[in-house]
């Protein structure tokens, strides 16, 4: 239970009696979705797991995405993240939503002036903001490692090679407590670990 607690926060603010702790994921407004993405970097190995979680005003998990490839630097792949987090978001045909990340560098240079952007993740940078049309509301925040931690579950997961196709019938751990909390269909072996 441990390992679902820490992937998933909202559903632990829940049933928690007392005030929720600040490192909780916040619910977004009526109407918002809330995109969180993350990326998992190993520099011994270079390879990245790419995670991406949608969220709605309930906490329910509306979609994700996950993958997996080698990369550089870990700036650069919290930017193939990033770039990953707006192309489900269009995939999925939503509109009205807020991205979040726990990765400042990041999220400060898709904000700021394009001037002071992070040149080592330029190209990256272009490809989002070349992207934002899609968007009727496009806005970038930054949110503890805390509060992003079902996304880091599934970037972990993920850069473990445990992605998508595999996840039809052996989904990852914390995953299956998220579909099980939300009354979504998941494999009963691997809620109760057969």
């Amino acid at each position: 239970m441990e390992e679902f607690w820490t992937a998933n926060p909202v559903a632990h603010s829940r049933v928690s009696q007392g005030t929720a702790a600040l490192s909780t994921w916040i619910f977004p407004s009526i109407s918002v979705l809330k995109i969180n993405c993350d990326a998992s970097w190993t520099k011994q190995l270079g390879s990245t797991g790419f995670g991406v979680v949608i969220k709605d005003t309930s906490g329910s998990v509306m979609a994700r995405n996950c993958g997996i490839e080698t990369s550089s630097p870990a700036l650069q792949a919290e930017a193939k993240a990033g770039v990953m987090a707006i192309q489900t978001t269009i995939h999925n045909n939503i509109t009205n939503v807020i991205f979040e990340s726990n990765f400042t560098t990041l999220v400060a240079s898709i904000n700021e002036d394009r001037r002071k952007a992070n040149w080592s993740i330029f190209p990256l940078l272009h490809q989002i903001w070349n992207l934002r049309h899609h968007f009727s509301s496009f806005k970038w925040c930054w949110v503890p490692r805390q509060m992003n931690s079902a996304t880091v579950c599934v970037a972990l997961q993920c850069k473990r090679e445990i992605c998508s196709k595999v996840w039809v019938t052996k989904p990852p751990y914390g995953l299956v407590y998220i579909l099980s909390i939300d009354g979504l269909p998941c494999p009963t072996n691997a809620l109760f670990g057969f």
